[in-house]
């Protein structure tokens, strides 16, 4: 079962790999999210049967995908807690035991990725695109964006212009 939805999953991916339409590296995001899933979870399953495990990684695995599809939304550690019924620190303890990372930092990630493929399919200004990736304001998101990537989002913007410009000069 595990193999043939994976098998899937990479179709769909090779799909909008092919595809490129608008938007389509966050749906390639959440399909290898989803494939990541997939194989943990096998791995997990073969070397780990109890109900707790299965528990807890299904609910972390279901807050990972809806913070993957829905990181625009106002999420907060309490209400990842409420919606998925987890402690702060079970919550934390079982996000890093899955993904190395914790879910606050894995929603800024996700935020920063959907931030940079706005920058290179839009137009918009700095402020319209961080409010639709769900940062506060644009100082905010401009800030975490250096921080992660050393770059300014503007500048960012500029030379993925510059380099798609290029690579249209080259092919044409």
């Amino acid at each position: 079962e595990d193999f043939n939805r994976a098998l899937l999953l990479i179709e769909k991916m090779h799909s909008q790999q092919l595809g490129k339409s608008a938007g389509y590296q966050m749906k390639m995001v959440g399909y290898f999210i989803e494939f990541l899933q997939i194989i943990c979870s096998s791995v997990e399953k073969k070397s780990i049967k109890n109900d707790a495990w299965e528990k807890h990684s299904q609910t972390v695995s279901s807050l990972a995908m809806n913070l993957a599809k829905n990181c625009h939304k106002d999420w907060s550690v309490k209400k990842m807690c409420k919606d998925y019924s987890m402690s702060r620190s079970v919550l934390f303890r079982e996000f890093k035991k899955y993904y190395s990372i914790s879910p606050v930092a894995f929603l800024n990630n996700q935020r920063l990725h959907k931030v940079c493929v706005m920058l290179e399919e839009s137009d918009e200004n700095i402020e319209y695109i961080a409010l639709k990736c769900g940062f506060a304001n644009g100082s905010y998101m401009a800030t975490a964006f250096k921080q992660a990537y050393d770059i300014t989002p503007l500048k960012y913007r500029k030379q993925y212009l510059i380099h798609r410009r290029l690579k249209t000069e080259i092919l044409n």
